[in-house]
């Protein structure tokens, strides 16, 4: 694991630390106000490989703080069934909400519990 510099105050800190020594800042508050961005439909996935990549995702995305995740889907498939997906991850906690991105189908953005 490599180190991380705070962004609050700048001082460079081992990777084991989850928050600097020097200002208390949280490694990864500054990414609540960030948006993971990936594509889980473009390369070739089976719907097994969507679905994997969407569960890491969320767990990355909770484990890093991030606010929200866009995910590009196409208009397929693997679009209808990441509904699916998402509608359990709402039910599970996992998630506070989704929606599909305007002006374009084929993204889903998810906003990440606080």
């Amino acid at each position: 694991m490599s180190d991380w510099q705070c962004g609050n105050c700048g001082m460079e800190i081992p990777a084991v630390e989850q928050s600097c020594p020097k200002c208390d800042t949280a490694r990864f508050s500054e990414n609540r106000r960030q948006t993971l961005v990936a594509d889980i439909a473009h390369d070739g996935q089976t719907l097994a490989d969507a679905e994997h990549m969407l569960d890491k995702l969320l767990r990355q995305a909770a484990l890093e703080n991030y606010g929200r995740i866009r995910l590009i889907t196409g208009r397929g498939l693997i679009h209808r069934e990441v509904d699916r997906w998402l509608d359990a991850a709402l039910w599970q906690d996992r998630i506070s909400d989704y929606r599909a991105e305007d002006h374009n189908p084929g993204a889903i953005l998810i906003s990440m519990k606080p």
